[in-house]
């Protein structure tokens, strides 16, 4: 099952007006409580813009229908003990994503050990559900989102290269 949810019902698409931000989790009190926790966050003048899928494949669905996704919120434990690996799979490998960016939140750190997570995949933070204050909830969107606008006006500035020295040839 998935649901998207807008902030705002003036863009419903997410449009350049918002950020989008995914949550991937199998609980439904998750996505209410941070979708709570941030209903006035803004970043750069833009408010949010949330997905909610509640599997995997949910997950999968939702990031082809929208490539433009600027942050996950990946739980690893749901319909499977390796459900979230998944999705960070489908990122990275299958759609060769390296602008979203990918903070893992679990629930289960036993399940999902930081160490082993973070050396090896290709996430770009980590936290338990417990240590994610609506502070902490800030503070990473906050960096996630910088790191995302930059990671986009880089591949930007590639692209730009590349068809001026295609045109020189």
């Amino acid at each position: 099952m998935s649901d998207v949810s807008e902030l705002d019902p003036q863009h419903p698409n997410g449009s350049d007006h918002h950020w989008k931000v995914m949550m991937v989790d199998d609980d439904t009190q998750v996505h209410q409580v941070t979708k709570l926790a941030l209903r006035r966050f803004r970043f750069k003048n833009r408010r949010l813009s949330f997905l909610s899928a509640y599997s995997s494949q949910a997950a999968i669905e939702l990031l082809q229908a929208h490539p433009d996704i600027s942050i996950i919120l990946l739980d690893i434990v749901m319909e499977t003990s390796d459900a979230g690996f998944r999705v960070i799979k489908q990122v990275r490998k299958v759609m060769g994503n390296r602008s979203i960016q990918i903070v893992v939140r679990t629930g289960q750190p036993g399940e999902a050990p930081e160490e082993s997570v973070v050396l090896d995949y290709d996430i770009n933070d980590y936290k338990t559900k417990l240590e994610l204050t609506q502070q902490k909830l800030f503070t990473t969107l906050v960096t996630g989102l910088r790191a995302y606008q930059m990671m986009c006006e880089l591949e930007n500035e590639l692209k730009q290269c590349q068809h001026r020295c295609s045109e020189l040839e």
